[in-house]
């Protein structure tokens, strides 16, 4: 009879002490509990899931690898974690954090109501205020057991938005894990463009580009790729030998948490959607700084767009802001307000396209003591 375990195949997930130690941590819980007296909230429960763990990571360093943990934070003592999954998990988890209190969520029914008498005390003069992080992206049964558990007693406020501003402006440190992701994403640009140099067709260059990164120890990575020319981008599903150009493709990495992407163009006419892409980014890296808005990022790229459409993979966003979430919450397009500021590592794109096919090139910028800094270029390499 098979009894093995199932097995999940999944990246490298690991705690770097030196890269992140745990006074990182004791900053952001000051930075937290800081905004936690300001509103009057007596607690926060954070979620994350495997797909999106990014506040819950910011303060803990916890991933759930499958299904979802809460991180529960009061204004004294170390945050605790309640995560889904067996007891023969919970060793291997304890090394992904700096937190001692780790349980499985099984136990919440009776954990939470505890955790909640603790923040309040003895005294009941008003009804306690707790912040809840990730509400919309719960399963309803975590929904209902929180709200069971929690909702009689205290008031539960959607407070997504207040604590994803704490993550927008990166430390020292983190940019430091931003810069290594960089490199396991060069890595897997590189071995894009080489496949494609080499006549391979473009599936296959998607795979290598995937291989490169596994093998630089990427915690996760996301790929699309263009078969039709550079008009569209779609995942890899199965093997295929069609080798059109330009290929297009969008990569995504993942390390320590931390996200960086980039869209990369190979093998496209000087000429064409390309070169009018590439100007388009060039005048938007200059442009870049703090205050700089997605309307100013269209202004400055649109003489080099002339004759041509922007890409509409893009739909219509020049710029996403990078960090433990891979779609972070700033928009920056011709109808938000949002504008880079000090502290912010932010990709730029710009993607061009006429009858002949399609072009989108990136690059990472990063805002440090108010000077925008280059840290990858698409355009590196580029035939």
């Amino acid at each position: 009879m098979n009894s093995m375990h199932p097995v999940v195949v999944l990246g490298s997930y690991r705690w770097d002490e030196e890269l992140l130690p745990v006074d990182e941590f004791g900053e952001r819980l000051k930075r937290l509990r800081s905004l936690m007296r300001e509103r009057g909230w007596q607690g926060v429960v954070a979620h994350g899931d495997a797909p999106d763990s990014a506040f819950v990571t910011w303060l803990t360093h916890f991933f759930p690898r499958m299904r979802w943990a809460l991180a529960l934070v009061g204004l004294q003592g170390e945050p605790e974690l309640l995560f889904a999954a067996p007891a023969r998990d919970v060793p291997a988890a304890r090394v992904l954090t700096w937190c001692s209190s780790l349980q499985a969520f099984a136990s919440a029914k009776e954990l939470l109501p505890q955790w909640l008498q603790r923040q309040v005390g003895d005294s009941s003069a008003t009804r306690p205020r707790i912040a809840v992080y990730g509400m919309q992206r719960m399963r309803a049964a975590v929904r209902r057991r929180l709200e069971e558990s929690l909702g009689g007693q205290a008031e539960l406020i959607d407070a997504q938005a207040e604590l994803d501003a704490l993550m927008l402006r990166k430390r020292p440190r983190e940019r430091r894990a931003l810069l290594q992701a960089r490199d396991i994403l060069q890595a897997s640009v590189q071995a894009l463009r080489a496949a494609w140099a080499a006549g391979l067709p473009n599936a296959q260059a998607a795979l290598d580009a995937e291989r490169a990164a596994r093998l630089a120890c990427a915690q996760d990575i996301r790929i699309l790729f263009s078969e039709d020319g550079g008009r569209t981008l779609r995942p890899y599903e199965r093997r295929s030998t069609v080798r059109s150009a330009p290929l297009v493709a969008y990569i995504a990495v993942r390390y320590l948490g931390y996200w960086v992407d980039a869209f990369v163009s190979c093998g496209t006419p000087a000429d064409g959607p390309y070169r009018a892409a590439s100007a388009a980014l060039a005048a938007m890296i200059a442009t870049a700084g703090p205050g700089v808005s997605g309307t100013r990022l269209l202004a400055a790229a649109a003489p080099a767009m002339t004759g041509f459409d922007w890409h509409p993979m893009l739909e219509g966003r020049v710029a996403s802001s990078v960090g433990l979430a891979l779609d972070e919450p700033l928009r920056f397009d011709a109808t938000s307000g949002d504008a880079m500021h000090d502290g912010g590592v932010y990709c730029l794109r710009a993607g061009a396209c006429d009858d002949s096919g399609g072009a989108i090139v990136s690059a990472l910028v990063a805002i440090v003591e108010g000077r925008p800094q280059l840290i990858f270029s698409a355009l590196d390499g580029s035939p």
